[in-house]
């Protein structure tokens, strides 16, 4: 019976044994899988007498697109630039573009192809 350490112990050693070709050709089989035109989907919105669309609404509407998306953003801004000025440069810039993701959320959706 396999179980997860000897799992990846397993996964580890065939990598190490593959050749650079190999690898090209496992990273350029991944990378077609990733990108394929067929997984590409929208979200519409739900129908407005589901309860799904009372979810979304709160979600989506209130949440991440009204204030509180906007004020989560604006404070990830803030800590991101404390985190980057006091060292922790990594955690500053992973706050910071989280912050302008949340500020920008409508419009990255939109751009990603989904129908907001």
């Amino acid at each position: 019976m396999l179980n997860q350490t000897s799992l990846a112990f397993s996964l580890r050693s065939r990598m190490q044994t593959m050749t650079l070709a190999q690898k090209g050709a496992l990273a350029a089989g991944l990378l077609v899988a990733l990108f394929m035109p067929s997984l590409a989907s929208a979200f519409t919105t739900p129908a407005a007498t589901s309860l799904a669309y009372d979810v979304y609404n709160v979600v989506v509407n209130q949440g991440v697109e009204g204030a509180i998306g906007f004020t989560a953003g604006v404070m990830a801004l803030v800590f991101g630039g404390f985190r980057a000025i006091s060292g922790n440069l990594i955690q500053g810039v992973m706050a910071l573009v989280a912050g302008v993701i949340l500020i920008n959320a409508e419009a990255i959706i939109v751009s990603l192809g989904m129908t907001v």
